[in-house]
């Protein structure tokens, strides 16, 4: 016979009472409470499933879609920074710098910034959270520092081919990594020396190909902490190269972080610095169109599915009577094409007859819809891969 105060036992498995829940209790056959287990910590017990809370994700290009400047609510209680405006404009209630004195103003519609004087090898604090294109003047541990980040050389070269691009793009450009109202750009002497860098072979190996210094430079970097994940990066090389002047990643195919300029490069005889660059915001040199043609290689440009494109992200357009004037130009292997059109008279073009890259109706990359631009387009999207 039962003790009156303690129940008799049943007969029912707790196993049995909770088939199919693993938290909370549930009444067995005998009308007494068991329980079936707890959750984790965050996580709520629902109808006897563990299930953890949706946790809100700021939508940055939403937030700022066509905005440059001012701070906008990111759907989660937060806001988000669009951007700052330069010296002598103010940021209007529809997200736009204007100009708020006769001496301050911008070219093709581009908001222009200070070029630095003061050294920095830090990254400074960032005047927007949106996808940016980070400036650096990088040097193997090896070679003279020649002061290109604060002796207004890579400034300069980053105003000209992004003023051009701005009047390309009607007011769009690049959205660079600017801090108190000046680009900032970064500052890295490398372990490694210019020979390490270089590379010794054409082996199919990252660590000693003639044709990997971009992934080197890129790698050491990152070792670092040099290499933040909302951030293209312009590196100006003061080393060199044998297999080119410069490198660039080429997502989704090649998916990376480091644009490289190997500014010490000699390729068949001719240096690749032979020709002046950054010395005018208006006219541009080599390397000043070679850093936008290499960027747009990092943003994707020009797709594989694109009817011009050949070579690994170039187009060769062979209905144009001149395709070398195109900015993602490059002449065929083995045929008698010109070389890139640099000093056609009216400079290069954005993509001849708007079907590769740059407002075309097919389905592939589109830079007029790159979330690196600024201010920042409608239904923006990043390269792919990232």
């Amino acid at each position: 016979m039962p003790e009156p105060d303690r129940p008799a036992p049943c007969t029912e498995t707790a196993t049995q009472t909770c088939a199919g829940a693993v938290c909370g209790e549930k009444t067995n056959a005998c009308g007494q409470r068991v329980s079936c287990g707890s959750c984790l910590p965050g996580q709520t017990c629902t109808s006897g499933r563990c299930e953890t809370p949706m946790q809100c994700m700021p939508d940055m290009m939403t937030a700022c879609s066509g905005r440059r400047c001012g701070a906008r609510p990111d759907g989660c209680g937060g806001s988000v920074t669009c951007g700052t405006c330069g010296p002598g404009t103010t940021c209007s209630a529809a997200g736009a710098c204007e100009v708020t004195d006769a001496g301050s103003g911008g070219d093709g519609g581009v908001q222009i910034v200070r070029c630095p004087v003061t050294r920095s090898s830090v990254d400074r604090a960032d005047e927007s959270q949106l996808l940016q294109v980070r400036l650096m003047y990088v040097i193997p541990s090896d070679l003279p520092d020649e002061s290109l980040d604060v002796n207004g050389r890579i400034c300069t070269s980053a105003k000209a081919f992004s003023g051009w691009l701005g009047t390309q793009l009607g007011g769009r450009t690049l959205r660079f990594d600017t801090s108190g109202g000046e680009l900032d750009i970064g500052f890295v002497r490398l372990g490694k020396t210019n020979a390490q860098l270089r590379g010794s072979g054409n082996a199919n190996d990252v660590n000693t190909g003639v044709a990997y210094v971009r992934e080197r430079i890129e790698r050491e970097l990152i070792a670092m902490n040099q290499v933040k994940p909302n951030k293209l990066y312009a590196v100006f090389y003061g080393g060199e190269s044998t297999y080119a002047c410069g490198g660039a990643a080429y997502p989704p195919a090649l998916v990376g972080s480091v644009i490289a300029m190997y500014l010490k490069s000699t390729i068949g005889g001719v240096g690749c610095e032979a020709r002046p660059w950054g010395q005018s915001t208006s006219t541009l040199g080599y390397f000043d169109w070679a850093m936008l043609h290499d960027l747009m290689h990092g943003l994707g440009i020009v797709p594989s599915g694109a009817p011009n494109q050949h070579a690994f992200g170039h187009a060769f357009d062979s209905r144009a009577p001149n395709p070398e004037i195109d900015l993602m130009y490059s002449p065929r292997v083995g045929m008698s094409d010109p070389s890139w059109g640099i000093d056609t008279p009216g400079g290069l073009v954005l993509d001849l007859n708007r079907d590769d890259y740059f407002a075309h109706d097919g389905g592939q990359v589109d830079l007029r819809r790159s979330a690196f631009l600024e201010p920042l387009p409608v239904n923006a999207v990043r390269p792919p891969g990232w």
